[in-house]
């Protein structure tokens, strides 16, 4: 199957498996991703004020090589007022930005990206003259030693919490950790597993240590799975190289 026929494809079975695992089941709006009626069971937030935020981003020649899932918390805002952000949309918003215009969060994701494939890619000489660098300091992204190609690219990103607090400018004001939708939430995200056939799993959130059940039936698909923090830690927490993020990840190899 070609790369394109394998994305579109691909596309096909996460549209399905999201419409039957969510938005029926949760009567969600497929244009506005919000809730049209309050569901069977309790919620602490109002749920006319959670909205479905977006479709997981699946890169370009995601599958080309070693197929290589990143899985995160959750969105954290409404980056897209009043609208859902599809696959396309997610892909253009990450891939088709250079890297010193993203947040530390994909950028700490290129560099994890860039060490998982570098020997698929032959970018063996580019990570050794990253690894020593600062990940906090801006002269990394201008150093002339990124590679020519775009790692973000070669991978896919999901999230475990589907839902963003309607109106939520910031990360940590819109974040919707629901106990009543977790089970609905660990479901979709096994059934997606099984569509990405990922080789590496890379969790982004030391919370991830405490989802036994979802790492117990993950195991059983997926030979490589790793729980580091998330990227923005190593931004914000003081002076640390970009090795820093791969060490504490192999530290954390699920075997």
């Amino acid at each position: 199957m070609s790369r394109s026929k394998f994305r579109t494809h691909l596309i096909s079975q996460l549209e399905k498996v999201y419409r039957e695992l969510l938005f029926e089941k949760l009567k969600i709006d497929e244009v506005t991703g919000l809730l049209k009626e309050e569901p069977e069971f309790e919620l602490e937030t109002p749920y006319d004020e959670i909205k479905f935020e977006t479709f997981p981003y699946i890169g370009s020649k995601y599958g080309e090589t070693k197929k290589i899932l990143f899985i995160g918390l959750e969105v954290g805002m409404e980056d897209r007022p009043g609208r859902i952000e599809d696959f396309e949309f997610r892909r253009k918003s990450i891939e088709d930005w250079p890297l010193w215009e993203h947040n530390p969060h994909i950028k700490g994701t290129y560099f994890a990206a860039l060490f998982f494939l570098k020997e698929a890619l032959n970018l063996e000489n580019y990570w050794n003259g990253l690894k020593k660098l600062n990940f906090g300091r801006e002269e990394i992204l201008y150093s002339g030693k990124l590679p020519h190609l775009n790692t973000l690219t070669y991978v896919a990103l999901t999230n475990f919490y589907k839902f963003v607090k309607v109106g939520s400018i910031s990360r940590k004001a819109g974040k919707v950790r629901e106990p009543a939708l977790e089970p609905i939430e660990e479901n979709l995200l096994v059934e997606e597993v099984k569509m990405f056939e990922p080789d590496v799993i890379i969790f982004q959130g030391a919370d991830f240590e405490y989802k036994v059940s979802l790492l117990r039936k993950l195991k059983e698909r997926v030979k490589q799975i790793y729980i580091g923090p998330h990227p923005t830690y190593y931004f914000y927490k003081g002076n640390w190289r970009v090795r820093d993020i791969i060490d504490d990840l192999l530290r954390r190899n699920r075997p």
